[in-house]
């Protein structure tokens, strides 16, 4: 039988530390499970949780085959909460002291452990934050908190200084091209979105599986190959229908970087079996005619600029409208 444990992708550092705190009894009553979003947070901290819960106490390997075990799977173990928020981007004080601070109070009803786990805990205000300090401070033996968040400087040091930070870092490449070649062993693009993930699971399952990832990524390839061949009026309505992902941005000039890069190695190379796009790759030939490598160059330095450009919180759509303009100059 696969345990829990064994369904996670790498982290096996996270995993080890988390079993040795089983193993020597050295339990925090609070943990802040900090990475990027789709990293493996939630699926640890579930595995996590099915451990400390199993009724026929396995130590470091639940059964999955009991009530609680079961229930922790379904998400619907009654000592097993998932904290959510009232208000969209921002995890209020009413609801911690609800949702937490005084549902804690009441006993588990099965065992010995009473766990919450909070996600988007970086939405946390700071009123929350302090609301949920003075259980950390002093839970009840029983109670546990984790508190997943891609980010960690925004919590409080008080709230730093009182849980045990828990930090994911990207997998290889290569174990998510095992993975995706596992899951996916036919489809073409699986080079094409190991790159793109960047080390990130969650990431890549969604680039596999979600049909508007795809529709996006069909969306500013075709800009590309046609950014020589529409007028200005065409080029604009196409950027505006990219923006319809702008909380995607970052892997759209994923994409870009992609598809310059085939053009670059192509223009090199000459070689159809070094490119990563694979529907793309007529395209890509067609592209490499057009453009000298001094140009790519310029271009991959509008892109390294656009991206310092988004961490400065500059509009999003004249950045890429700066983009795309200097790429049909």
């Amino acid at each position: 039988m696969m345990h829990a444990w064994d369904q996670i992708v790498g982290h096996q550092l996270v995993i080890d530390r988390l079993k040795n705190s089983i193993t020597n009894d050295t339990l925090s009553h609070s943990y802040l499970f900090c990475g990027q979003d789709g990293i493996g947070k939630r699926m640890v901290s579930k595995a996590f949780a099915k451990t400390l819960l199993c009724q026929n106490d396995a130590g470091v390997k639940p059964c999955g085959s009991c009530a609680s075990c079961i229930g922790v799977e379904r998400e619907t173990h009654p000592d097993l909460k998932f904290l959510t928020h009232e208000k969209p981007n921002t995890f209020g004080v009413e609801d911690v002291r609800e949702g937490l601070n005084h549902d804690m109070l009441i006993r588990p009803y099965y065992g010995k452990k009473k766990i919450y786990i909070l996600e988007d805990a970086q939405l946390l205000n700071v009123q929350a934050q302090n609301a949920i300090l003075k259980t950390i401070e002093e839970p009840p033996e029983y109670g546990m908190i984790f508190l997943l968040s891609n980010q960690k400087d925004v919590f409080l040091p008080t709230i730093l200084s009182r849980t045990l930070v828990v930090e994911f870092h990207p997998l290889s490449n290569d174990l998510v091209f095992e993975y995706l070649s596992t899951h996916y062993p036919k489809d073409p693009s699986i080079d094409e979105v190991v790159k793109l993930s960047r080390g990130n699971i969650g990431v890549a399952i969604s680039l596999m599986e979600e049909e508007a990832i795809k529709q996006m990524r069909d969306q500013t390839l075709f800009v590309l190959k046609n950014i020589y061949h529409c007028s200005m009026e065409q080029l604009l309505s196409h950027l505006k229908t990219i923006l319809t992902y702008k909380e995607q941005i970052k892997t759209i000039l994923a994409w870009m970087e992609i598809w310059y890069r085939d053009v670059l190695v192509y223009q090199a190379t000459k070689k159809e079996a070094s490119l990563m796009l694979e529907k793309e790759k007529k395209d890509i030939i067609q592209s490499a005619k057009q453009y000298t490598m001094a140009q790519i160059h310029e271009i991959f330095l509008e892109m390294e600029a656009m991206n310092n450009r988004l961490r400065a919180n500059v509009n999003l759509e004249l950045s890429l409208e700066m983009l795309l303009l200097k790429e049909r100059a």
